[in-house]
């Protein structure tokens, strides 16, 4: 029987390790995706801290992930995410770059859903600056959006209330209600407890502005229950503000005191001095009185 020369067989196993071997640093895709998913989750908790540079840096991080995984739908939502945080920090042109590569990326599927959530970020954009021709066109009223509507989920409610923003800036009053309550009855069936409460907010402010303090404090307690779900501190805070601005001016002052000083406690609970002033402001100026706490403690 023929003998292997020794060395021949040493070099036949390195190769077939070598073949056989990911290259070093290499991860699994499912690894990566979820190493991006926990930086993502790590990145709303920094924003709803109100720690948005560090959000931003878990944000762009969970980026690379996705990016090396070619994981679109993650990368979508990670850009969307930085332009949030970019756009807090008050750097207006990396907020409009993120969007734009969101945006690129999301047009570029087949993904009804995909693309409604770029489009509704591109139409939440387009109200912020009045640029209502754009807003209009993202939010299915032109060619390109009807491409891109959805039936069903959070980001159909999303879609049907800047719809609402949209038709009340416009002075459609009664369509504008008629899309924000639709909103919450999709934002609740999908359990998107945070834009429904976004929902109601802005049916409780628009019946404030025309008096209709009653249908205003319905919407604004939804408003309260559902941001309360959502686990959404600042959402909370604001409701029970506009809870106590209502009552005020519906002449319930000794509800409007009790909702101005838990909204005081809630804002500085958060950290957020400026809001807390102005709620404890609101407070001292309906009772007569100061409210503050001691020197020693903080707003």
């Amino acid at each position: 029987m023929k003998k292997t020369p020794f060395f021949s067989v040493v070099f036949w196993m390195l190769f077939l390790i070598g073949c056989s071997s990911r290259p070093m640093g290499e991860q699994p895709v499912g690894q990566r995706t979820s190493q991006a998913d926990a930086l993502m989750e790590s990145g709303y908790n920094a924003s709803g801290n109100f720690e948005s540079t560090l959000a931003l840096a878990s944000f762009e991080d969970a980026l690379g992930l996705y990016a090396l995984d070619d994981h679109r739908e993650g990368m979508v939502v990670a850009l969307l995410a930085m332009e949030r945080e970019a756009r807090i920090l008050g750097d207006v042109k990396s907020a409009g770059i993120y969007l734009h590569h969101a945006q690129a990326l999301a047009l570029a599927t087949s993904s009804p859903r995909l693309r409604r959530i770029a489009l509704n970020a591109v139409a939440a954009e387009a109200l912020r600056i009045e640029d209502f021709d754009k807003a209009r066109e993202a939010l299915g009223m032109g060619e390109e959006g009807q491409n891109a509507l959805v039936s069903q989920g959070r980001e159909r409610a999303v879609q049907l209330r800047l719809l609402g923003r949209l038709a009340d800036v416009e002075g459609r009053k009664t369509e504008a209600q008629v899309f924000l309550q639709e909103a919450v009855e999709v934002a609740r069936e999908a359990m998107a407890h945070g834009e429904a409460a976004q929902a109601c907010y802005k049916l409780a402010s628009m019946a404030s502005l025309v008096g209709d303090y009653d249908e205003a404090k319905t919407w604004a307690l939804e408003a309260l229950k559902e941001d309360g779900l959502a686990g959404n501190g600042a959402g909370v805070a604001a409701d029970l503000r506009a809870l106590g601005i209502i009552s005020e001016k519906s002449g319930d002052g000794e509800n409007a005191a009790d909702y101005y000083r838990r909204s005081w406690l809630a804002w500085r609970a958060l950290g957020r001095f400026g809001e807390a002033a102005a709620a404890q402001e609101a407070l001292e100026s309906l009772l007569g009185e100061s409210v503050g706490f001691p020197g020693n403690l903080s707003p």
